[in-house]
């Protein structure tokens, strides 16, 4: 009998165990008073024309409900103003208990979009609209996984974007999946109750004025090319002339956790290989004498 009250209690406990991981992993609301995300995008990095620029901005939710045929709202805020101090409507969201986002762009277009699907599942086709562009997109799930993101285990839907449960899109909140060639899109930080729980490790700032870019941006006489992007098997690093032979050159592979998952020193072409990197987005950063001269973004498949 006293095996038996044991055993149950290890049952309990496992299920109580069980449940709360699942929680952490899936139960994450995205539309919280709490949270701001500061998104950015830009040339930066990308090799395009100079100059070089990149733009912010930070979005958060106004809790105060907005019904809109017959259905409770929240407010997207978002501004370009580095304190703050100036906000304008972004449209309205609603999140339902399965994990879906919806999205209506303002009181006159009222038909909601989707925006955001935490319950895909891998291999499934999604029809999402971006928030930031205005138009829809289609695409295929690869993975559904959980990864260790702003401080807890959080679900992640893979595809050609990154969508993080409680975060959104790791392009930044309303950049969500779609993006146009020649710019990137990223969430520079994350807050909660104004608190930092995550600061993209490429950029220095988590706030950038809409300017163009001297301090921060790739060096216009060094560049950097990985050849072909997505990298399938291996691919190779072409740098310019200007940095071969250079022997204080450093390649460093950063995913979108903040986390380097590959470091090495080069004097010449070099090449990076799949082995060993999981599918998907990373960031690179070349320095040379600790001075970042070059950055920018490659997909492994």
């Amino acid at each position: 009998m006293i095996n038996k009250d044991i055993n149950m209690k290890k049952i309990v406990l496992i299920f109580v165990v069980a449940h709360l991981v699942l929680i952490n992993c899936y139960g994450q609301n995205l539309l919280e008073p709490n949270k701001k995300w500061i998104n950015s995008y830009g040339t930066l990095g990308t090799g395009g024309p100079p100059p070089y620029w990149v733009h912010s901005n930070i979005c958060r939710i106004d809790t105060t409900p907005v019904v809109i045929n017959n259905k409770a709202y929240k407010k997207l805020m978002y501004t370009t103003d580095s304190l703050g101090n100036q906000w304008t409507d972004y449209g309205y969201l609603r999140e339902t208990p399965l994990g879906k986002v919806f999205y209506v762009p303002s009181l006159i277009d009222t038909v909601e979009k989707l925006v955001y699907d935490f319950s895909a599942t891998t291999g499934e086709n999604l029809t999402i609209y971006s928030i930031y562009l205005g138009t829809y997109f289609t695409a295929t799930v690869t993975a559904v996984d959980s990864v260790f993101f702003a401080g807890m285990l959080r679900k992640r839907i893979i595809f050609n974007d990154e969508w993080i449960s409680g975060i959104g899109s790791t392009q930044g909140l309303i950049y969500n999946g779609f993006f146009v060639v020649g710019v990137f899109y990223w969430l520079n930080c994350y807050f909660e109750n104004n608190i930092l729980l995550y600061h993209n490790p490429t950029y220095p700032n988590c706030f950038f004025e809409y300017t163009a870019v001297n301090s921060i941006t790739s060096d216009k006489n060094s560049s950097i090319q990985i050849v072909p992007n997505p990298v399938t098997g291996t691919s190779t690093i072409l740098t310019s002339n200007d940095l071969r032979n250079n022997t204080s050159c450093k390649f460093e592979l950063y995913n979108l956790l903040g986390t380097c998952v590959k470091r090495f020193s080069f004097s010449t072409n070099s090449t990076l290989s799949k082995n060993d990197i999981a599918p998907g987005m990373y960031y690179y950063i070349v320095r040379v004498q600790d001075r970042i001269i070059n950055t920018g973004k490659v997909i492994v498949e």
